[in-house]
């Protein structure tokens, strides 16, 4: 049976994180997968020292922290990997970030390279969720696909990027995301190079990864005018006067003229979350 494992990377077990990984993980069992769930908030996460003995390369143990080992054999074992992780200031929290620096594949024989790794060519896909402001859900991105997606040679599904404007709908996304990470599971494509090229070709093509904080204040304003736009009590005018912002944002974009672009995306954000704080 396919087994999928679902990482909560907040130290909240029930928050906002572990909602969306856990509907995840509900979305992959009704595709017929096995389900695992891992709270590092429940995990004695030591962060990594750099220490110079480094064998943890070869063999996944960590000499100076024996809860390590355990978790890098869940994930190799696993068929597939949901990692979801709250956004603290545009980042992945510390929590997170002290996993990924500990997690060790150790290759099957013949180095270190990709196409030796159990988990070569396995499938993934990341949530963040920005939770406050909502903004860094995008920019939060590249520290899970770059720091822990890419060395483990996993294939990405597209992201489901959350923020309180749009919270039902990133809730959707990530439970049919679980059942699409089921279908991936079963087809592994594994890397073929042994260098990176090929693995940063993909990530390069990820939706969202590579995203600058022009990309995340665009989206985090798409994101709170459709969150606005069922509110009966809005001002019309307003509402209105933000999808004009958005577009002359999204023209500017595409015209090559990015670094305009926040002047009309910061005030199309500004408009709507007055709307949202007042109604919602």
């Amino acid at each position: 049976m396919t087994k999928i494992l679902g990482i909560v990377g907040s130290p909240n077990k029930g928050g906002r994180t572990s909602r969306l990984v856990e509907k995840a993980l509900a979305g992959a069992a009704s595709a017929g997968a096995e389900i695992d769930a891992m709270y590092l908030g429940e995990e004695d996460i030591q962060p990594c020292r750099g220490c110079k003995v480094q064998k943890c390369w070869e063999d996944g143990i960590c000499r100076l922290d024996d809860s390590a080992e355990p978790r890098n054999r869940r994930i190799k074992e696993a068929d597939g990997i949901i990692f979801g992780a709250p956004v603290y200031f545009h980042d992945i929290n510390g929590l997170a970030k002290d996993f990924i620096d500990k997690v060790r594949i150790p290759p099957r024989g013949g180095g270190l390279h990709t196409i030796y790794l159990p988990t070569n060519g396995k499938s993934a896909f990341a949530i963040t969720i920005a939770g406050g402001t909502g903004k860094g859900a995008l920019t939060s991105l590249g520290a899970i696909h770059w720091g822990l997606f890419l060395p483990c040679g996993f294939r990405a599904l597209k992201p489901v990027p959350a923020t309180p404007f749009n919270f039902k709908k990133a809730l959707t996304d990530a439970e049919e995301r679980g059942k699409e990470l089921v279908k991936a599971a079963v087809n592994i494509a594994p890397f073929e190079e042994k260098g990176l090229a090929d693995r940063i070709r993909h990530f390069q093509e990820t939706d969202w990864v590579n995203s600058d904080f022009t990309d995340d204040n665009f989206f985090l304003a798409c994101a709170i005018y459709e969150g606005i736009m069922d509110i009966p009590a809005a001002d019309r005018k307003a509402v209105e006067d933000i999808k004009v912002h958005i577009e002359k944002a999204k023209q500017l974009m595409d015209a090559g003229r990015k670094t305009e672009a926040p002047a009309y995306t910061a005030l199309a954000y500004e408009i709507g979350r007055r709307i949202w704080d007042k109604h919602k």
